[in-house]
């Protein structure tokens, strides 16, 4: 093995011994010592089956989905219309309203496609723009 070798091998080597002597971080387990790598597995199932650890929103009922207005959309007429394109856009889908499409109204005034909005609101319990609640 030639000199640049040998020099690449101490170097490897030496990092090796530096990994296997660096301090391991412990974790602790409240009352019970140091935790073991299987504690810490069954940890982490136990989070991943619950959501992560974290919350899962809860959707709209159907019986509160059913009391929010919704209309056939029309067109407004271009001479007398100054409306937003937030108003004749669903933000959900991205597509421009179309004559006859089911438009469903928030309370919060925000509009969307009774298909989308009704899906979104399967996992969500707020406006998708505001962040509205829906009771």
């Amino acid at each position: 093995m030639g000199m640049l070798g040998g020099l690449m091998m101490d170097m490897l080597n030496e990092e090796t011994e530096r990994r296997m002597t660096a301090p391991q971080p412990v974790i602790m387990r409240r009352g019970f010592g140091p935790a073991g790598p299987m504690d810490i597995e069954m940890l982490a199932a136990q989070l991943f089956a619950a959501g992560g650890g974290m919350a899962q929103p809860q959707g709209v009922s159907e019986q509160a989905l059913n009391q929010l207005p919704t209309h056939v959309y029309k067109t407004p007429d271009s001479r007398n219309s100054n409306m937003s394109t937030e108003h004749t856009t669903c933000s959900i889908c991205l597509s421009a309203f179309e004559d006859g499409d089911n438009v469903r109204t928030l309370p919060c005034l925000h509009r969307f496609h009774v298909q989308c909005v009704d899906r979104w609101f399967e996992r969500s319990n707020a406006c998708p723009i505001c962040k509205h609640t829906i009771h």
